[in-house]
């Protein structure tokens, strides 16, 4: 079981003054950016790389915040440093001023923005990172549980910055317990993986979300993307419209199988779920058990998606198709060939849907544009189907809680794509 961990920020009072003494201006170091790097800045693009900068910064050290001026001495941001990153700096705040409980105020107003999804869910994203101004750093609330998730190491006292700051910005009940944890993502070295960390309460040993009449399992410790793809709300939610009885589903990379549970509950007559991992399976199980489905509907077949799609007899036809593969793409070199297993993903899966029929593509990799996704799923189904026939009918947006802002298109990473593979389908 973890305990608590007080996080020593020494800190004043939340509401007189600066909170943790590294947010004091004398802790910030100056650093001067070049024009380019200052146009960038002006626009509200929260990173800037490692090729723009001179070796003044090599001083610095991982983690340190800094007081970036332009050519004319100018203060026009601020942001935390990172010695390894490609990105060097993440800027958190735009002018010239920062001012007392700065992040304690957009904190509260995010909390006001986004407190209507409770309504719907107790389980949704309070920060997303640059996106809501606070980069390299992610909350997400899960039925009274906050984990905060740290995607560069640099930016490890920021996150422990909101550990301290959330049960003054938002109602205690949602964060009854805080934890932070570093995220598991393709290229995140095992030297920037720090231990999980409990600021306030404990790490639960269970955790039981609730969405749109679902109970869902939520692994805190070692599930992806928190442990819930909160993200993905708004496919739920669509799915949640369809009529799928005596429907047969095929759920590809179906994770703790929530897409498979509302084909079931909307009356599909067999669900085949496939993920190569066998915890979240089993998490999938316990959570066909909880909602009270019938788990013989539900196959679930532990294996790689691609080696269950290439033994599959060709008789086997299903009237919805799921395609929700993670993220494929670390480095750019990595995109043409993660292009080429999307093409491919889609080429044998496609095989099976029925005429006339129905499938969901997803990504979530930030390095896939949605032009360059749509393409590669074209190509396959062209192949398959023939030209003119495949149609996107609907395309799902992002959630309220996962919105990316227009001045850093880099936030905007899933696309989420109903299609058709004929001309003559229309969504019902």
């Amino acid at each position: 079981m973890y305990t608590k961990q007080v996080c020593p920020l020494r800190t004043r009072s939340i509401e007189k003054g600066p909170v943790p003494h590294f947010m004091k201006m004398e802790h910030f170091r100056r650093y001067q950016v070049n024009k380019k790097t200052a146009i960038q800045i002006s626009k509200e693009h929260p990173w800037v790389y490692s090729k723009n900068l001179s070796t003044a910064a090599e001083v610095f050290q991982d983690g340190d915040f800094l007081r970036l001026h332009n050519g004319e001495n100018k203060v026009i941001g601020y942001g935390v440093y990172s010695k390894e990153d490609q990105i060097s700096i993440r800027l958190f705040h735009f002018g010239d001023q920062l001012r007392n409980r700065f992040f304690l105020k957009r904190l509260r107003k995010i909390f006001e923005v986004k407190k209507d999804l409770l309504v719907e869910t107790n389980a949704f994203r309070l920060l997303n990172g640059e996106s809501d101004g606070f980069p390299g750093v992610t909350v997400d609330l899960y039925n009274g549980t906050a984990v905060i998730l740290v995607y560069s190491s640099s930016v490890y006292k920021l996150a422990r910055l909101v550990s301290f700051l959330l049960p003054h910005s938002i109602p205690a009940e949602l964060c009854n317990n805080i934890i932070i944890r570093s995220a598991q993502r393709i290229g995140f070295t095992g030297a920037q993986i720090k231990p999980l960390r409990v600021c306030r309460g404990e790490l639960p040993t269970e955790v039981s979300i609730g969405e749109n009449g679902f109970q869902f399992e939520v692994d805190l410790e070692q599930g992806q993307k928190g442990g819930f793809f909160l993200d993905l709300r708004g496919a739920r939610r669509f799915l949640s419209q369809i009529d799928f009885t005596g429907k047969r589903v095929l759920n590809l990379f179906s994770y703790t199988g929530s897409f498979s549970m509302i084909a079931l509950r909307n009356g599909a007559s067999q669900v085949i779920s496939v993920d190569q991992s066998r915890q979240a399976q089993e998490m999938h199980a316990r959570n066909l058990e909880i909602n009270g489905l019938d788990a013989s509907k539900d196959r679930l077949i532990c294996s790689d998606v691609f080696r269950y799609l290439a033994n599959l007899a060709p008789e086997e036809k299903f009237d919805f198709i799921i395609l929700d593969p993670p993220n494929m793409v670390a480095r750019v070199s990595q995109l043409q060939p993660a292009l080429k297993k999307v093409e491919k993903m889609h080429y044998l899966a496609l095989q099976h849907l029925q005429e006339k029929s129905l499938w969901m593509s997803l990504c979530c990799t930030s390095r896939i544009s949605r032009e360059d996704f749509v393409k590669a799923v074209g190509k396959a189904s062209k192949a398959l189907h023939g030209k003119g026939q495949t149609k996107i009918i609907q395309e799902i947006p992002e959630e309220l809680d996962h919105r990316s802002k227009k001045s850093f298109p880099q936030g905007r990473y899933l696309t989420q794509l109903v299609y058709a593979n004929s001309s003559e389908v229309e969504l019902s």
